[in-house]
């Protein structure tokens, strides 16, 4: 078992938990739990919230999360991991740019904005350089210039 599903599984032993516990009570060393919370965040494997100025405790998604985002943002969301793990990211781009159009719930919304993001800057072609006020792209492929 890897440390997602041990983190996973713990999880859904232990709905409310924070970081540190899942980290303590699954064997997963402190530094590994932060991102690989992120991670399943994002993928919408669990759900996480705070209460006042507590750190944010994770739980497995219930069905009456997933009623509330309707079937067509499901739809969308599958077919756009589907496309990002073959690697077809303009593609998932457009998946998830359809999933955010199908749900009314702002929390959804922004993780279909912020995958879509994602996508989008992973299908670029080349490589960017961020120079003030200039947008640089160097693409080896479509590289013409010789010296004569």
């Amino acid at each position: 078992m890897n440390i997602r599903e041990m983190a996973i599984e713990f999880i859904r032993k232990n709905p409310g938990c924070t970081s540190t516990q899942i980290a303590d009570g699954a064997g997963i060393p402190r530094r590994l739990v932060q991102p690989l919370m992120s991670e399943l965040y994002t993928q919408e494997i669990v759900v996480r919230y705070a209460q006042k100025a507590h750190p944010f405790f994770y739980r497995l998604p219930l069905e009456s999360d997933r009623a509330t985002l309707g079937m067509k943002y499901e739809a969308h969301r599958a077919k756009a991991v589907e496309l990002e793990k073959r690697g077809l990211w303009r593609r998932a781009a457009r998946e998830w740019l359809l999933a955010m159009d199908s749900t009314n719930n702002e929390e959804a919304r922004d993780k279909a904005t912020a995958r879509r993001e994602y996508c989008i800057s992973c299908g670029q072609i080349g490589i960017a350089y961020d120079t003030p006020g200039i947008r640089v792209y160097s693409s080896p492929v479509a590289d013409l210039w010789r010296d004569s």
